[in-house]
């Protein structure tokens, strides 16, 4: 089973599993403390460990900035287009460095 059909099947279960009701919303409690967060592509919630802020959903593979809680790269993304320039290196505002 992976992370979408465990969090799938935990969503269903919840209705009438007061276990799976309670994990559900400590899962709810971690994305809005921001020890979690949704995947920006496929909703997933995914936590990081440890290490840089840089992390891959298990799911769909998207590269996610921890900072920003958003795509790492493409169109859109904030600290791109941002002003003035801050760019973040595994979690540290640096506007001297290079990008991600």
């Amino acid at each position: 089973m992976n992370c979408m059909q465990y969090q799938d099947d935990l969503r269903n279960r919840a209705m009438n599993d007061s276990a799976a009701r309670r994990t559900t919303e400590m899962l709810k409690t971690m994305v809005q403390r921001g020890d979690a967060m949704h995947c920006p592509k496929c909703k997933i919630i995914v936590q990081l460990k440890d290490g840089c802020d840089w992390l891959r959903c298990p799911i769909c593979h998207t590269e996610i900035c921890w900072v920003t809680k958003g795509y790492r790269w493409g169109p859109g993304v904030s600290w791109l287009t941002d002003s003035p320039l801050v760019i973040f290196v595994c979690g540290i505002g640096d506007s001297e460095h290079s990008l991600h």
